[in-house]
């Protein structure tokens, strides 16, 4: 009976954790089935399925009202805040988990590309020194958002990418 006690003050008193890690899981497997819909043969998944991504925003503002801090949360609003071109928002949300989970990958090149996308290179240059694959990709992103109109982009990834090639090394 005591055991059972224990078990239940420790539920009780972490109720919140609990259905923020809940509703995050929630979210997170919610956007997964969007986003792989289709796959392999539907292609990569970009700013096209920003209109099926309301259920799954839904969970994770949902797990974020039990848990400001839920990194799983905060990272995949982040990058649906991307998908949507708010660079601002997404930046927030990534910032929020990168506490959580410092030197996370995923979650430095999506902060150091929001980073980009905003025009503050010298934020992003901090964080892509650590991605690799970071000097090619952004030689594909000048040419890919200036083929979708978006010269502005694309001049933030020639800055970027100018930066980068200039440091002498990558740690």
């Amino acid at each position: 009976g005591i055991i059972a006690a224990i078990w239940i003050l420790i539920a009780v008193v972490n109720l919140n954790q609990f259905r923020a890690i809940w509703y995050a899981d929630l979210g997170a497997v919610q956007l997964a089935k969007t986003e792989l819909k289709g796959f392999p043969d539907a292609g990569w998944a970009g700013a096209d399925i920003v209109s099926k991504l309301d259920v799954a925003e839904l969970s994770l503002q949902s797990s974020l009202q039990f848990d400001a801090t839920n990194r799983v949360a905060n990272q995949r609003l982040g990058l649906i805040s991307m998908l949507r071109r708010d660079f601002v928002s997404a930046t927030r949300y990534l910032k929020i988990a990168e506490k959580q989970a410092p030197g996370h990958r995923g979650i430095m090149k999506s902060l150091a590309y929001c980073y980009v996308w905003m025009g503050d290179i010298q934020q992003a240059q901090e964080l892509l020194v650590y991605i690799p694959e970071a000097v090619e990709e952004l030689d594909v992103y000048v040419w890919w958002w200036d083929e979708q109109g978006r010269s502005d982009l694309s001049g933030n990834a020639k800055l970027a990418l100018d930066a980068l090639r200039s440091v002498p090394y990558q740690p």
